[in-house]
């Protein structure tokens, strides 16, 4: 059933479908790709695991520095190991500790 006019109801229904169409055969073939991209490298999990560990046990959860394996780790860097670890968990990567 075709649309008899770009003003109608139907013509813009039929639009939206076809888009979700694409986007649905797009998003199928490249999931593969964008998972790769998005999903954090074991080095990058390992360390941000050795660095979530060490702010816990020094404390600095909400201010401080330390040093850790002759790195300064302070709050941005915590900050950066969560969301890595954030990933790795929603990747599957690891499981979450509760």
């Amino acid at each position: 059933m075709e649309p008899k006019s770009k003003g109608s109801f139907l013509f813009y229904l039929h639009k939206e479908v076809y888009w979700k169409v694409i986007i649905f055969f797009l998003c199928n073939q490249e999931i593969a790709e964008v998972n790769k991209i998005y999903t954090p490298s074991q080095a990058d999990v390992d360390s941000s695991l050795q660095i979530l560990e060490a702010a816990k046990a020094h404390g600095i959860e909400k201010g401080g520095v330390i040093k850790l394996n002759g790195k300064m780790i302070d709050i941005p860097l915590i900050d950066k190991a969560e969301r890595i670890v954030k990933l790795a968990i929603a990747s599957g990567m690891i499981k979450e500790s509760k």
